[in-house]
């Protein structure tokens, strides 16, 4: 039987991964943040986000549809579903209370370029490929290292999460 402080924790646990694997891709994608952390927003509703991430001038999917803007809105639904497959992956669970606000925003930029069956399958391939990023044996880690640290410091900015890939990176030669 686990208590309420043991649920407390792993909910926290599972909001760390959650936000890492946004926190990790971002980085690896190239997308700078303001920060990303795991204090709960009751405005927003959320138990932790990313906030912040900075867009170029040039994405506008509102008003235009080109090939660099398709990669860059790929890029950022794999992005917005790497944060609940890393709690998945963490918990062994699909989180769909913690994931809508994500499918939420894969909705709206994925309708942007497909329709009726193919948005469907669409959305299911980039989920496969967000899957696949956060499960990789050189991404995992990374988000298990930035986990860790939004765990023990609550928040963390985009140069702190680098820091923190960074070092785990750094320790992990040294020792081998």
């Amino acid at each position: 039987m686990s208590t309420k402080s043991e649920r407390a924790r792993r909910c926290l646990e599972a909001t760390a991964y959650h936000e890492a694997g946004h926190a990790v891709v971002c980085c690896r994608e190239g997308r700078r943040f303001r920060r990303a952390t795991i204090e709960p927003d009751g405005e927003r509703g959320t138990l932790g986000h990313v906030a912040g991430v900075v867009q170029p001038k040039w994405f506008r999917p509102d008003l235009e549809l080109t090939p660099r803007l398709m990669i860059r809105a790929e890029s950022e639904i794999v992005e917005l579903w790497a944060g609940p497959a890393a709690e998945r992956r963490f918990t062994n669970r699909w989180n769909r209370v913690g994931a809508r606000g994500d499918e939420e925003g894969i909705l709206l930029l994925a309708e942007r370029f497909h329709g009726g069956d193919v948005l469907a399958k669409y959305i299911a391939y980039l989920k496969a490929r967000a899957e696949a990023y956060v499960a990789s044996p050189v991404v995992w880690p990374e988000i298990e290292a930035v986990a860790a640290a939004l765990i023990d410091r609550l928040t963390l900015t985009f140069e702190e999460t680098r820091a923190v890939i960074r070092d785990m990176w750094t320790s992990t030669i040294r020792s081998a």
